[in-house]
């Protein structure tokens, strides 16, 4: 189809094309980032729970997570990742708690169940939380953001990181 076209409508349509199959459509849940506010030092402010998140994953930066490769971490690793780690003029991060991971799930979305706004280039995998397993010592939870619902594993899993603070 590109190649009968000719002048601008060829170049349009091209890059209609382009943009619709690296751009997404995304729909957002009824309400979805409302609570949400993209800082614009690579941080994302939570207004009703006074959280202050990292907007890429460990090893991803910019302005849309897009550069960089996502570090994967096993659970201790995760909790030391965060004792050293300075970022938008604050310290103090750390891993959340799988509560507060829970908290940014957006259910009506999937694959991933994550608002793709404040958190762009999110991967559908799952994100290591501060919380041990209770029952078994050798694990730790974890949230699974392509389905949205928190997951127990090995400590010597490797995972993805997303750190929070106290909002300042």
């Amino acid at each position: 189809m590109f190649h009968r076209m000719t002048g601008g409508r060829a170049l349009l349509a091209g890059l209609a094309f382009l943009c619709w199959s690296v751009m997404p459509v995304v729909a957002a849940c009824p309400g979805a980032g409302a609570r949400l506010i993209v800082e614009g030092d690579g941080t994302v402010i939570d207004t009703e729970s006074g959280l202050m998140w990292k907007r890429c994953v460990q090893g991803k930066s910019g302005a849309h997570c897009s550069e960089g490769k996502a570090e994967t971490f096993r659970w201790v690793e995760a909790l030391n990742e965060t004792r050293s780690e300075a970022f938008a003029r604050f310290d103090g991060w750390r891993l959340p708690k799988i509560e507060e991971l829970q908290s940014l799930v957006e259910s009506c979305l999937a694959g991933p169940a994550i608002d793709p706004i404040a958190f762009p280039n999110a991967a559908a995998t799952e994100i290591w939380s501060a919380s041990a397993n209770l029952d078994y010592a050798t694990d730790a939870m974890a949230l699974d953001f392509a389905a949205g619902e928190p997951v127990v594993g090995s400590r010597d899993d490797a995972k993805q990181v997303r750190l929070v603070r106290i909002r300042p």
